[in-house]
């Protein structure tokens, strides 16, 4: 998400309506995405023995990159959240990247899919999330770049649309925090961890012949 909070009472609301439906279009666009990108992981195994740690070894790695996801989610949303009116955010996260919402979206995608022990899965599946992110931000700093004009325009000069910039650090003396809107980032982001259970099952699945295994990938 790109970096601003939305005070739904300001003026110039047909920008921020529209805002809000891109917003909406975006959660269902990924929620299809993800529905059939596990239907077809039914048929899909990876190259690597299940039994083998490697394959272990692969899943692991991705269960640690669910709980970054999660975290870095919630470390935004502590700068999104606690500001009443609509406000450019340009601090914390948001001094290294336009979009660190998105960027941890991608990690916990990632995670997600490498609990089918697939490397390669993870990468085409990043791919195509990165896609739908790239069409979503377009729309949404075309409506922030008429809601804050030379102030977003220079927001974007000095900051990265996704690839952080560490060198840009900066941070607030202050912070207020709303709860509510942390505790929301994180639950919309809980579902990352059901992949784990999930592709155990399909494994299982797989295994006893139930599901056919109609593509490898490493």
């Amino acid at each position: 998400m790109t970096a601003v909070s939305i005070d739904q009472h300001s003026p110039d609301q047909a920008v921020w309506e529209r805002l809000a439906r891109i917003q909406v279009a975006r959660r269902r666009t990924l929620w299809v995405f993800g529905v059939l990108t596990l239907v077809g992981t039914l048929f899909y195994q990876s190259t690597w023995s299940i039994t083998g740690s490697y394959h272990h070894n692969i899943e692991i790695a991705g269960l640690v990159l669910i709980f970054v996801a999660i975290l870095g989610r919630a470390w935004c949303a502590l700068y999104l959240g606690g500001n009443k009116n609509r406000k450019l955010i340009s601090s914390g996260p948001y001094s290294l990247s336009r979009n660190p919402l998105y960027i941890f979206s991608l990690i916990g995608v990632f995670g997600m899919s490498a609990q089918t022990g697939s490397v390669s899965l993870g990468l085409v599946v990043c791919a195509l999330s990165y896609a739908v992110f790239k069409l979503v931000v377009g729309e949404e700093e075309a409506l922030l770049r008429k809601a804050f004009g030379t102030d977003f325009s220079d927001y974007c000069r000095r900051t990265p649309r996704f690839v952080p910039r560490f060198a840009n650090w900066r941070n607030e003396t202050t912070l207020t925090i709303s709860m509510r809107a942390v505790q929301k980032t994180v639950i919309e982001a809980l579902p990352f961890l059901l992949a784990l259970p999930i592709f155990e099952f399909v494994e299982h699945l797989q295994a006893s012949g139930v599901l056919p295994v109609l593509l490898h990938l490493p």
